[in-house]
């Protein structure tokens, strides 16, 4: 069935060789039978409403008065019983396939055939015009679907290949990209000019029969013999909720026009409607106009500083509003960070120039601090009084901040300098450059007190363990390093990765060492032994940032898939589902805390997000929400069973009668609620 643009009356098609329009709202026939001499494979309106399109096996395929159900035109099938027939968008044309292979393309108005595209292998299993009626896709019986120009007929692009035979095509509501679904478990996004794949293979368990953009084009549906429909983001292909069950096969699905709604059909008679707006906590969001680069909490939780573009701001942490006036720079802002009270900040540009600015009014302390190339990174000193700044110019500088002046004479290394940062009592200073080594100088006469800290290559990063005894370095040599501060030798051996390794970075307690790795893991090991303490957490993709919670127990990462997740630093497992940051996930930091997360992305978004730890032991009740909502448990045997509504039901009605509850009950309340009225966290 197809309900016009309007949604007041639907057409039906079937196997005893008819058609007919109805009303919608009581179900009372509009039109007379429209009749064909065999069974109708597939029935339309016209966007306008007015024409009803039907195909059949007899061969031909018909325009009908929507209302009256006069017959307009027929259009013959030279060969081969219709299978598919699509009105284009302006109604003026019309493309059928049929079981020969055979794509023909009509003119609506005056019937006459203008030219066909056949397919090596019939029957032709799908069409769709693309919004402007410019192109056309179609499926056959060869495991592909192609694109053709729908004026003259030639080619777009390769063939767009399967393993199995494609079921379903469809065009992106903007024209983009094309939806195609296959016998071989997977439906596959296209680039509609190119051919070229957007994304991995969205899979299922079983033929995949269906698919569906939103209205709005972010997300599609899939549905499957698998028994389930599921939903995926069309940027990137991530599954946006668990799959939507059922006890058999769904065959169709279909948004609401507002996209909140969901309604699926399968083939045990069931239809099924489903709320699929979000009921995830996204946090508190601010949109800025260019990437953000960098993001990091003050030291009492209340402002974050965000850094894009030429400039830096201070958000307030839990309305997101803007603090004071931007923060400008000549050059693009690569770094950001709060003084240890919180009073002052520090930005860092690739002009060669870092400022201090007053955190609260945005108006400008001291600066320009010059160097002679990009300066990418900056750290206060313990007592707030002084400053290290890392250029590309080769140099670490000291500065005082009350007098925006060099302290010291310059720490050189002769290559880039990637980070540098004072040790926990002030007196000494760490650096990593890429001139393969880290190094450690006296803050108060810029003086070396260390031999070079070696690796083969490039050092990216550098930091004192939090007793100020140890560093530990992170390098593209692959290994990440611990040593003694007062020998100069490795304190144990290498902690080895496959790839570069981006960052790592002492445990509160200086117990262990987490490192972030291009080789898409971070890793958690012993800081005394090097022994790895828990197997590699594993990403999506390469892992930029890694950082433990200030009581030692969690651990952030950032990969460059846009994701952010929290683990138990104890056994490596994870704590939550993917964060999605919306972009390449530049930054993330917790708070003093621990209890807060903010991220800064490659779309602009700013984000706060609340990540409170769970307490145990769970709830039994909370356990059976949990199954229910995800409409699957293990049963006693240790098999998948579905599970009823029913219990998501009970849950529910449990709640209402708790006012206030513990972690659990406002957890399960604040989900149940209305998305659009609730607050943006339960915590």
């Amino acid at each position: 069935a197809r309900y016009n643009v309007a949604g007041n009356h639907f057409v039906t098609a079937s196997e005893d060789g008819t058609a007919r329009v109805w009303n919608a709202r009581n179900g009372s026939p509009v039109s007379p039978w429209l009749r064909h001499r065999g069974i109708v494979t597939c029935a339309e309106f016209s966007a306008d409403g007015q024409r009803v399109l039907t195909g059949s096996a007899d061969r031909t395929a018909c325009i009908w008065n929507a209302r009256n159900g006069f017959l307009m035109q027929e259009l013959i099938s030279q060969a081969g019983g219709i299978t598919i027939a699509r009105f284009s968008p302006n109604g003026l044309q019309v493309a059928t396939g049929n079981e020969e292979g055979v794509i023909q393309i009509w003119h609506a108005v005056t019937g006459s055939n203008l030219f066909q595209i056949r397919f090596p292998y019939g029957p032709v299993r799908a069409l769709a015009f693309n919004p402007d009626g410019s192109k056309l896709v179609g499926a056959g019986g060869d495991h592909t679907a192609r694109i053709w120009s729908a004026t003259t007929g030639e080619p777009v692009c390769a063939a767009l290949m399967h393993m199995g035979d494609v079921r379903y095509v469809d065009f992106s509501p903007d024209g983009g990209s094309v939806l195609t679904t296959s016998d071989d478990n997977s439906a596959r996004l296209w680039d509609a000019t190119t051919g070229v794949p957007l994304v991995p293979p969205l899979l299922h368990g079983g033929a995949v029969v269906f698919g569906a953009f939103r209205p709005d084009g972010k997300e599609l549906v899939t549905t499957s013999m698998d028994n389930s429909a599921r939903l995926w983001d069309v940027v990137g292909g991530i599954g946006r909720s668990q799959p939507l069950h059922e006890y058999e096969a769904i065959d169709h699905a279909a948004y609401s026009p507002d996209g909140n709604q969901l309604v699926t059909a399968s083939r045990n008679g069931t239809v099924q409607v489903w709320n699929i707006q979000t009921h995830r906590s996204y946090g508190v969001v601010v949109m800025l106009d260019e990437p953000v680069l960098a993001v990091a909490f003050d030291p009492k939780g209340k402002s974050v500083i965000t850094v894009s573009g030429h400039s830096a701001r201070v958000l307030d942490a839990h309305t997101g509003q803007a603090l004071g006036e931007p923060m400008p720079h000549e050059g693009m802002v690569l770094f950001a960070d709060y003084s240890p009270d919180g009073r002052r900040v520090v930005t860092a540009s690739d002009s060669g120039t870092a400022y201090v600015w007053d955190s609260g009014t945005g108006r400008k302390w001291v600066g320009p601090l010059r160097h002679a190339g990009a300066v990418g990174f900056a750290r206060f000193s313990p007592d707030g009084e002084g400053l290290v700044t890392a250029s590309a110019d080769g140099t670490a500088r000291v500065w005082g901040v009350g007098i925006g002046l060099p302290l010291t004479t310059p720490m050189e290394h002769g290559a880039k300098v990637n980070v540098a940062g004072f040790s926990p009592d002030g007196k000494w200073i760490i650096t990593a450059s890429d001139n393969r080594s880290a190094r450690i100088w006296d803050a108060k006469t810029g003086q070396p007190v260390s031999e070079r800290f070696s690796h083969v290559d490039q050092v990216k990063w550098a930091e004192f363990s939090p007793d100020g005894q140890r560093v530990v370095t992170a390098s593209a040599d692959n290994t990440a390093r611990v040593w003694d501060v007062h020998t100069g030798k490795p304190a144990g051996p290498a902690l080895p990765h496959t790839r570069t390794v981006i960052k790592a970075v002492f445990s509160p307690d200086g117990r262990r060492v987490a490192t972030a790795s291009l080789d898409r893991t971070a890793r958690i090991w012993d800081a005394n032994t090097g022994e790895a303490l828990t197997a590699p957490l594993r990403h999506p993709k390469a892992v930029s940032q890694v950082y433990f919670s200030p009581d030692g127990k969690r651990i952030l990462t950032s990969c460059l898939a846009g994701t952010s997740r929290l683990w138990d630093a104890d056994t490596g497992c994870p704590l939550s589902e993917w964060i999605k940051a919306g972009g390449l996930g530049f930054s993330v930091r917790f708070d003093s805390t621990g209890l807060r997360i903010v991220s800064g992305e490659a779309n602009g978004a700013v984000r706060v997000w609340n990540a409170p730890p769970s307490p145990t032991p769970v709830p039994t009740w909370f356990l059976t929400f949990a199954e229910a909502l995800a409409g699957v448990r293990l049963s006693a045997r240790g098999n998948t069973e579905l599970v009823s509504r029913r219990e998501l039901e009970v849950v529910a009605h449990r709640l209402k009668g708790v006012s206030g509850g513990d972690f659990y009950e406002r957890l399960a309340q604040w989900f149940f609620a209305e998305p659009s009225q609730r607050p943006v966290s339960p915590f």
